[in-house]
């Protein structure tokens, strides 16, 4: 739902292609109310998430194919996968901590912490290795004195 809603706040709406949108959101409609009719009467809620889940993929997919001519999705996929990467790591990392060390709280907030501090490095130390030309990156970087060979 998010990726659909990057595409049509920044796309869609933008560059007045409103066609689109509606249909995406009439393909969507058709799908969820198909879904919902054969699923909830025998899976109840279940069936009500899954058309739902199934509705928004579609909504996606439609505008993802009306609009893969005008936007590199590639290029974003490859730094998407990167950053869910990272994610993984730092998910690896924080699930060798003990489940209740003193207090379940206090557990939480420590793997928030470390794994905050750990997904930031990783991600700050692929910027500055592979987007050393991003404009943003070079006036932090200047901002803390950090050369970049």
């Amino acid at each position: 739902k998010s990726i659909s809603g990057i595409i049509r706040t920044q796309f869609i709406m933008p560059y007045e292609k409103d066609k689109i949108y509606i249909v995406s959101i009439c393909f969507g409609a058709f799908v969820n109310m198909l879904v919902n009719y054969f699923l909830i009467p025998t899976y109840a809620g279940i069936g009500a998430i899954i058309g739902t889940l199934l509705a928004e993929g579609v909504v996606f997919l439609v505008q993802f194919i009306k609009t893969r001519k005008y936007i590199p999705f590639k290029v974003y996929l490859v730094d998407e996968f990167v950053f869910c990467v990272f994610g993984f790591f730092m998910y690896l990392l924080i699930i060798q901590f003990p489940k209740n060390i003193y207090n379940s709280s206090i557990t939480l907030s420590i793997k928030f912490l470390v794994g905050s501090l750990f997904y930031l490095v990783l991600i700050f130390i692929y910027i500055v290795k592979f987007k050393k030309d991003n404009i943003i990156v070079n006036k932090v970087l200047k901002k803390f004195h950090i050369k970049v060979s």
